[in-house]
């Protein structure tokens, strides 16, 4: 090709050589379709992410003030609704609050999963 800068080596008998089958390059990906495929991977990494750690319900909730001393333990042992353990409730305590941490600040109003029949975040004897 005359004027392209664009050089063929010449295989035997002068034709240009042809890629042996099964090596062909597929053409690079465009900017769009490198944005989609980026995209489509975020998507699915977040639906895997819900799929693990499902969002609460809307379950009643009320509100305790941490006290000095407070664990994320001791304040979900208090407040466990029926058939909810600790480590649960202190799971859902934590997704409530956007805690990262177990780490508990005195003053902090945290809200905390009840059930009918709970007064001031404290389940009601029987």
């Amino acid at each position: 090709m005359v004027g392209t800068g664009v050089r063929r080596q010449a295989g035997p008998g002068g034709r240009p050589r042809s890629r042996p089958t099964g090596t062909s390059r597929s053409a690079p990906l465009s900017r769009t379709e490198r944005a989609i495929l980026i995209v489509l991977a975020g998507i699915l990494v977040l639906c895997a992410l819900a799929s693990r750690h499902p969002t609460p319900t809307a379950a009643p909730t009320t509100h305790v003030r941490v006290e000095h001393g407070d664990t994320l333990w001791a304040i979900a042992s208090r407040n466990a609704p029926d058939g909810l353990s600790t480590a649960q409730t202190a799971d859902l305590i934590a997704q409530l609050n956007g805690l990262s941490s177990p780490v508990l600040v005195a003053g902090r109003e945290l809200d905390v999963p009840t059930q009918p029949g709970s007064q001031n975040g404290r389940l009601a004897s029987r």
